[in-house]
């Protein structure tokens, strides 16, 4: 996550921790789509210290 030593990549830090969320939710509903034949009904999230924020950003 370094462009260089002390010199933070920030556009991929935002994509690890934002934007990886999405994806995993998208990939994750893809996936029981494919081995039921149809989409989840309801979708949980487990969040630990920081859930509250990244339920924030996902909604």
């Amino acid at each position: 996550m370094l462009k260089s030593p002390g010199n933070i990549d920030w556009p991929l830090v935002y994509n690890f921790a934002d934007l990886s969320l999405d994806e995993l939710a998208s990939y994750g509903k893809a996936a029981t789509v494919a081995f039921y034949g149809s989409p989840p009904l309801y979708s949980y999230f487990n969040g630990c210290s920081t859930g509250g924020r990244q339920v924030l950003m996902l909604a």
